[in-house]
């Protein structure tokens, strides 16, 4: 009997060992045949993406979705309830760190095509045999064309073009820089010659940045979006540098950044603030920059860091100037800070290239920094000859003026005076003052930001060609009253990146006076006057001159290799020169604008009188202008000279440099 209840046993465990083993089996075929199925929809999905942007479809005129059918037809994928399509169109993109379909602008361009495909299968043979349960199996492809290549913009500072061989020129350079770091720099001669003549490689100055913070190498996206402090990226520049020596290509002038870059390292940390690398160099999102190479200057990299640095910090620079033996403090702080260099697909960039720049998130696009300039100058000394020889020269013509607006203003002076008795008399007498006792004035110079944009490209063969709209910088010159002082102007000026306001700086003040008149046998005298400051009006000092930009489109091209070189190599460059831009500021300087100020109070009569004093007015309206402008000419012209010689900054001339390595144009990819 015990035998028996054995052999029942084992034939209940050779039962169980068949069921799991069939059930094992059906698991088996179940997981190779929705392997083979996933493969198979997913094969589909990426033939049908590849077709679709081979043959230029499109989803605005729905020829993407025809084809995407088309190409499903042609490998058993026949649409169905049960077997379904989409197709969106756009462009690629990078997502946290992955590369998709993100969807264009309106009216951009479509360079990527995303197909899904899905189909509904038995979950399983056995069980959904039974039970008819269904899964919905998808596979999804990006496609995009494998691109152009690679277009570069650089812009160039003036500096460049400038041999730095005198110490007073790199003292003044130092002077700039350290004040817009917030501190003092001594950098000599050889070693801001070093910078100006060394070049570094982009990519690799982004990478060690990415070794240094802990960021993945190559993955540009997280670099560029990282904040970085003024002393890492130029410790960062500093071990791109020191990486060359030792190599064939290390020289005297790379030896001689290093030094350059250590004390602007120093200095950086008297100010220390977190900045964005992303605003000085852009790179295309989802672009293949793998062995990428491209240079820019080591020089201009640390302008725009230290600008980036003086847009995002309270410091405002101050630079001693020398006019005529007088040091006079130019107060200077960085508006926008320059993009240096931008890096992308020329296709895309001529797909975006009637969209505003802030539209176009492809653009391959840079600019110069806006940078603001004040100036608050006290002449009282100054003045105190010029006001003398006026005062005698005007003597004359002040006579007759002021006897003329008496007369306007009908104020029987003679008949007043000329009493034998008059006792508590009231009377109105017309007070002009000519140049008052202290002469302040505010000059306010903002350079605006000189740019350059791809908007066309040529890849054919060995012919190449770069497209590109430039403009040189627009500039504001202001001169006249922002403030209450030279404090309050600073103040209001850096306040916001809005235009300060401008108020005309007084030299003639009309004004009247009440006094009380007592007259005895005919001798008379005044007392308890009050005066009524530009109770007629009066003369002011005003300038608030825009200076006309000009456009032109750069092409460089080949068959000359040197005019549009390769990514890797030093770029071309081309100028735009706008010599109107000096005429315009150096009329302005020589001619500054008298305007009339509006009297004070309403009904007063007194509306008409400047305008009505005719050649009297006429004459001290020249001769102002005339001692004005001999004053101002001297301090604003070593003004200009400072921007265009040393900070950089070319009011005449954009430089505006190219690069540009073609790809296999036409072809298409898949982006998984």
């Amino acid at each position: 009997m015990a035998f028996s209840r054995e052999k029942g046993a084992v034939l209940f465990l050779a039962v169980g060992f068949m069921m799991l083993a069939v059930l094992s089996l059906a698991l088996v075929v179940d997981t190779g045949r929705l392997y083979m199925s996933k493969r198979n929809l997913q094969r589909v999905a990426d033939m049908a993406a590849i077709e679709v942007l081979a043959r230029k479809g499109k989803c605005s005129d729905q020829t993407a979705t025809q084809y995407a059918q088309q190409s499903l037809i042609r490998n058993n994928f026949i649409l169905s309830a049960t077997k379904t399509l989409t197709v969106s169109c756009g462009q690629v993109g990078t997502t946290l760190g992955i590369r998709n379909l993100i969807t264009s602008p309106i009216g951009a361009s479509d360079t990527a095509v995303r197909v899904v495909v899905r189909e509904s299968v038995a979950g399983s043979l056995i069980a959904g045999g039974i039970f008819k349960d269904k899964i919905t199996m998808e596979a999804s492809a990006v496609a995009t064309n494998s691109g152009s290549g690679l277009a570069a913009l650089t812009l160039k500072s003036t500096l460049l073009n400038v041999n730095i061989t005198q110490n007073s020129r790199a003292q003044l350079l130092s002077s700039i820089f350290g004040g817009m770091l917030g501190g003092n720099l001594n950098i000599s001669v050889g070693a801001w010659n070093g910078l100006i003549h060394t070049e570094i490689d982009i990519f690799k100055f982004l990478d060690k940045l990415a070794i240094n913070a802990g960021l993945a190498v190559g993955n540009y996206e997280d670099v560029l979006t990282a904040n970085f402090t003024t002393g890492e990226l130029i410790q960062a520049a500093i071990d791109v540098i020191d990486e060359q020596i030792g190599t064939p290509q290390v020289t005297i002038n790379a030896l001689d950044a290093i030094v350059a870059l250590d004390e602007l390292l120093v200095a950086s940390q008297i100010a220390p603030t977190d900045l964005n690398v992303g605003e000085l160099i852009k790179l295309q999102n989802g672009g293949n920059y793998t062995g990428a190479a491209a240079e820019l200057q080591l020089f201009h990299l640390v302008q725009g860091i230290i600008q980036l640095a003086n847009k995002n910090n309270a410091v405002t620079a101050t630079i001693p100037i020398t006019v005529g033996g007088t040091t006079i403090d130019v107060k200077l702080k960085v508006i926008e800070p320059p993009l240096l260099s931008s890096i992308g697909d020329p296709e895309l960039a001529r797909a975006e290239s009637y969209l505003p720049i802030n539209d176009s998130p492809n653009r391959i696009y840079v600019r110069s920094a806006q940078v603001r300039l004040l100036m608050s100058v006290n002449l009282s000394s100054t003045l105190t000859s010029i006001v003398n020889t006026l005062l005698s020269t005007l003597s004359g013509t002040l006579s007759s003026l002021t006897t003329l607006l008496n007369n306007l203003l009908s104020l029987n002076l003679n008949g007043v005076l000329g009493s034998l008795i008059c006792v508590g008399c009231q009377q109105t007498f017309v007070d002009p003052i000519i140049l008052p006792p202290t002469f302040r004035f505010d000059v306010n110079l903002d350079v605006g930001a000189g740019e350059a944009r791809v908007t066309d490209y040529l890849c054919n063969g060995t012919n190449k060609s770069l497209s590109v709209n430039a403009k040189t910088a627009a500039t504001n010159l202001r001169i006249g009253s922002m403030g209450s002082s030279a404090a309050n102007a600073q103040s209001l000026v850096f306040a916001s990146t809005s235009a300060p306001a401008v108020n005309p700086i007084s030299l003639v003040d009309i004004g009247k006076k009440q006094c009380t008149v007592t007259c005895l046998l005919g001798i008379c005298s005044t007392s308890n006057c009050v005066r009524t400051p530009y109770a007629g009006g009066g003369l002011g000092l005003k300038a608030d001159v825009p200076v006309a930009q000009t456009s032109a489109l750069l092409v460089y091209q080949t068959p000359a290799a040197s005019n549009l070189p390769e990514l890797y190599e030093a770029p071309a460059f081309q100028s735009l020169s706008s010599q109107n831009i000096i005429n315009s500021l150096t009329s302005t300087l020589a001619g500054p604008t008298i305007e009339m100020y509006r009297p004070s109070g309403s009904g007063n009569g007194l509306g008409s009188l400047l305008v009505g004093a005719g050649s009297t007015m006429d004459a001290v309206i020249a001769l102002l202008k005339q001692a004005v402008s001999t004053v101002l000419s001297p301090l604003l012209s070593p003004l200009t000279t400072m921007l265009v010689n040393n900070l950089g900054i070319d009011l005449a001339t954009t430089d505006v440099g190219a690069t540009m390595s073609c790809g296999s144009s036409g072809g298409v990819k898949l982006v998984h």
